[in-house]
């Protein structure tokens, strides 16, 4: 919770070697032949799971791409790969540089008068912008206005409470009493991001002209990988 684990990892293995018990149930590897034993994909063989208290702290919430089963978690990424072939990031190479030059732009008049400016932020600006364009159709502002947007303060705000989720996790009764009572506050804010967040979906849903951006192959294919992720409800017959 105090955002020092990887700093504390490097000191475990420093000191005991490549591969470390860090748990009763977890193991911590830092060699490299580890990513493509534990992480990669093994044609005919079982893959390794993902860990549920990482990827999916709320078991409640829908599953989506990155915490997907094998099955699922392929059909939606085949979808995907259109947005990230070398043509698609060709045609896209207009609109991200349109971006840079606007961050250029940007600093260049904040520090003019020898002001100093926190690069972090502007490199957040520029890079929530062209995700914005690139998954929605339209940027989040952030540039245009030297500001975050309402809906991207949501996301920080949750990843802070997903990490404190994520450290419950090793204590499901302690996770689970302090979820019923989590503040009225924190759940309107949750509910606020996901009312903009399909507001954003549903207009980028309306556009006609095809983009090669990173969601045209998803929305092509909509009705199809809803149906074999949702099937009817047997009342539905």
């Amino acid at each position: 919770m105090r955002g020092t684990l990887p700093f504390d990892m490097l000191e475990l293995h420093k000191r005991y070697g490549d591969i470390v018990r860090i748990a009763p149930d977890e193991l911590a590897f830092s060699h490299p032949d580890a990513w493509k034993d534990i992480m990669g994909h093994k044609k005919g063989e079982q893959e390794l799971s993902k860990a549920a208290w990482f990827y999916q702290p709320i078991e409640e919430l829908p599953r989506h791409i990155v915490n997907e089963e094998r099955e699922e978690h392929g059909r939606l990424r085949r979808q995907m790969a259109h947005g990230f072939s070398e043509k698609s990031m060709r045609s896209q190479e207009p609109l991200i540089r349109s971006y840079v030059d606007l961050l250029i732009q940007r600093l260049r008049e904040g520090s003019r008068d020898g002001n100093s400016v926190i690069i972090s932020d502007w490199y957040n600006y520029t890079t929530f912008d062209i995700i914005g364009d690139l998954a929605f159709g339209e940027p989040f502002g952030c540039l245009e206005g030297s500001n975050y947007d309402a809906w991207i303060k949501s996301i920080f705000r949750s990843g802070q409470f997903g990490t404190i989720l994520q450290t419950l996790s090793f204590y499901p009764s302690i996770k689970k009493a302090l979820l019923s009572l989590v503040p009225k506050s924190m759940r309107d804010a949750q509910e606020q991001h996901k009312r903009l967040t399909k507001a954003k979906m549903l207009r980028r849903m309306e556009r006609t002209e095809e983009r090669d951006d990173l969601i045209e192959g998803l929305l092509k294919k909509k009705d199809e990988l809803v149906s074999k992720a949702m099937p009817v409800p047997f009342y539905k017959y």
